[in-house]
């Protein structure tokens, strides 16, 4: 046995280096992203009641549960924003229209890049 053991003694882990901190996952960013949407527009929950529940509604913008593509799509109607508008408010990490226009210009090429390798 090694002499400098004591019994009952563990040794420290070594130290680790500070990680940077993980931008949140946009679907927990989703229900920020709804509400306010839904606020920007003067809409009351109830309004949502063709395409679903107020408690619905509710439990999506308090990030209880994750809406289908579906919803988003009925959602986004309710809203009259397109689907995208809803998930690109979700992705945007700092919240700046200037960030918007880049993740729009990444998403022009990248669908052009999959619809090129495909032959459209």
């Amino acid at each position: 046995m090694d002499s400098t053991r004591h019994p009952g003694h563990h040794p420290s882990p070594a130290p680790q280096a500070p990680q940077a901190a993980q931008p949140p996952h946009p679907a927990h960013q989703f229900p920020q992203a709804l509400k306010r949407a839904r606020l920007a527009l003067g809409l009351p929950q109830e309004a949502f009641s063709l395409a679903s529940s107020r408690t619905y509604v509710s439990t999506l913008e308090r990030g209880l549960k994750s809406p289908t593509l579906s919803k988003v799509d009925a959602l986004a109607q309710v809203l009259g924003l397109h689907p995208l508008t809803l998930l690109t408010l979700a992705y945007l990490q700092d919240g700046q229209p200037e960030a918007s226009q880049a993740l729009a210009q990444q998403v022009a090429r990248e669908v052009r890049l999959v619809l090129d390798k495909t032959g459209r």
